[in-house]
């Protein structure tokens, strides 16, 4: 099958490579195989490929990155009991990556994918989604409110959202004010002001020129709310938000980041993030400050199959934004996109079909 490979840590052009003879994945007793329309670009491909995620996620070479995508059942393991050839489904991938033709995954990484979802809007959102879904989880209130399967039981709660204008950010803006109907401040870059105001957000904050720990203070002390705590729950989905965000809220508040620092490939780096969040932790459960969270996302197709149904009956799926779409064997020129920072919304691969 085609694939783009990993062979090494680096660089995407000294990294990857493209090939039109990898093995297709086999189908053991427990494994789906899907032969894939799509797959999703995220930060987290590159950043395994770089390395910096090597504490947490060592790969074996040769590998295939990507995350998540769509595609249709062609091949199901004797143990499997909840999908059938044909199966239209969109999962995250656990083991084999989406950059290929087929991948081979467990039952609980996918759901069916909804027929009112296009193949690529199905592809642009299972790891982020899940993700911002998971974040959520760390707030035991929030966490209480995602099993009652009802919206906008949180009208009184503040989140705030740092890099609302990424793929992860905007699905949280999406989630915090559509699902939770709570009360949003996200912050993005000028650029990107009124495309996170249109996914919903109560006020968006331009980074490149106000600080929202200072923002964010005086605004609600101007709506009458003059003593901390200013937020409930504060996701970062960009990175080096914690002090910031931190600083808004007591020990009843939720900090929650999917980004490890830049030195985390390094033993120093590593031993630094789980001492920090430890120190946190003390904190929190002292009384001295609000619990902190380091969020990887796990699979799980019961909640993907509940963010897609919530997205159909809302009919969100038309803020999905796919900022690009690249043929498969130009995945390097998409991660060194990604890299860049400056897209807004989802990269995505499109898959050949022969």
């Amino acid at each position: 099958m085609k694939a783009v490979v990993m062979k090494r840590y680096g660089t995407s052009d000294s990294a990857l490579e493209f090939v039109e003879d990898h093995p297709i994945p086999e189908v053991e007793a427990d494994k789906i195989l899907i032969k894939l329309k799509y797959a999703s670009v995220n930060p987290v491909d590159w950043k395994i490929r770089d390395g910096i995620m090597r504490p947490f996620f060592p790969p074996k070479f040769p590998y295939i990155l990507g995350r998540d995508g769509s595609g249709i059942v062609t091949q199901v393991g004797n143990k499997i009991k909840n999908f059938k050839e044909g199966d239209e489904v969109v999962g995250t991938f656990s083991e084999n990556g989406g950059y290929a033709q087929y991948v081979a995954c467990k039952e609980n990484d996918i759901c069916i994918k909804p027929k009112e979802l296009t193949w690529d809007v199905a592809a642009s959102f299972p790891l982020v989604a899940l993700t911002v879904y998971q974040m959520f989880q760390t707030s035991k209130i929030f966490a209480e409110a995602l099993q009652k399967r009802q919206t906008n039981l949180l009208p009184e709660k503040r989140v705030l959202i740092v890099g609302a204008s990424g793929g992860t950010g905007s699905l949280a803006v999406l989630l915090a004010k559509h699902y939770f109907g709570s009360y949003v401040y996200a912050v993005c870059g000028t650029s990107n002001i009124d495309y996170v105001k249109s996914l919903g957000a109560d006020v968006v904050i331009d980074y490149k020129n106000d600080d929202f720990a200072n923002v964010i203070p005086t605004f609600e002390s101007e709506q009458g709310r003059p003593i901390a705590p200013y937020i409930d729950l504060a996701l970062d989905c960009a990175g080096g938000a914690d002090a910031d965000a931190i600083s808004l809220m007591d020990n009843t508040g939720t900090f929650s980041t999917i980004a490890p620092p830049k030195n985390a490939n390094t033993l120093f780096g590593a031993t630094s993030l789980v001492g920090g969040f430890a120190m946190n932790k003390f904190k929190q459960y002292t009384g001295y400050g609000p619990s902190v969270n380091f969020v990887m996302m796990k699979s799980n197709g019961e909640q993907l199959d509940h963010i897609c149904k919530w997205m159909v009956e809302q009919n969100l799926s038309e803020k999905i934004n796919i900022e690009q779409t690249f043929k498969l064997d130009d995945t390097k020129v998409a991660h060194k996109t990604s890299e860049e920072g400056r897209t807004r919304g989802k990269i995505l691969l499109e898959i050949p079909d022969k």
